[in-house]
């Protein structure tokens, strides 16, 4: 299940975190100025954590200092030991990824879950597959739930998308129809263009719910609107 395209976690992911960087003006399409870098510096130097964070980004993808995995961990931990949300997500992707370090699935889980219950959404998402897969920790479909719908009703559509599919193939939880419709449409209102083409899926082939081809072309043509190309090959099988 993990491993199915409806399930792929990273791409997403960092163009969110570039895309929001570039917002708070930490990236942007030109070089910063030496007077930006010595401010990250100095600031992480006097132990703010927001500076921190920054600093270990800048290591981890080489903007604005040499790229250094080295030096991204130590920034990334000095600022997440100081409650830094984004620096506890960031250290527990390296630990899960292995980036620059021996991969660290435990110490991973940790950070995840530090960040998880400060309401980063995607750490939550992180902490159920965690719980759900049984990676290095006791599996637990229970916990798994609750941290993927945490991370739903914190707004977070891929959340949805997850929880739709987990109860349309009954995985973690009793196979539901009604609730993976329930969970794909909360993801369509949450801009998920896969899931309009999900529910076209499961309308066409009458899993979990009553087979109603008008409908699964219905949701078939919004998802194929928008561009996503399985959407647009699923449309001409059905002509």
């Amino acid at each position: 299940m993990k491993g199915n395209l409806f399930f792929q976690r990273g791409f997403k992911l960092w163009v969110l975190i570039w895309a929001s960087l570039l917002l708070q003006g930490c990236i942007s399409s030109a070089p910063k100025s030496n007077d930006y870098r010595s401010i990250i510096i100095e600031g992480a130097k006097q132990g703010d954590a927001e500076q921190q964070y920054l600093l270990g980004w800048h290591y981890q993808f080489g903007w604005i200092v040499p790229r250094d995995n080295g030096y991204a961990l130590y920034w990334y931990e000095q600022s997440a030991k100081q409650g830094n949300v984004d620096a506890q997500f960031h250290l527990a992707k390296v630990f899960d990824k292995g980036i620059g370090v021996t991969p660290n699935k435990l110490r991973a889980f940790y950070w995840y879950q530090k960040a998880a219950e400060q309401n980063h959404t995607d750490a939550q998402i992180d902490v159920g597959w965690f719980y759900l897969l049984g990676e290095d920790i006791p599996k637990n479909n229970e916990r798994a739930i609750y941290w993927f719908k945490r991370s739903a009703d914190l707004g977070n559509g891929e959340a949805m998308v997850i929880l739709g599919s987990l109860y349309r193939y009954g995985q973690g939880v009793t196979k539901d129809g009604q609730q993976a419709i329930h969970w794909y449409e909360q993801a369509v209102q949450a801009k998920r263009i896969v899931a309009m083409a999900l529910l076209g899926d499961m309308y066409e082939k009458g899993d979990g719910v009553k087979k109603n081809l008008p409908l699964a072309k219905e949701w078939f043509m919004k998802a194929a609107a928008q561009g996503y190309k399985p959407a647009i090959e699923r449309l001409k099988q059905l002509k």
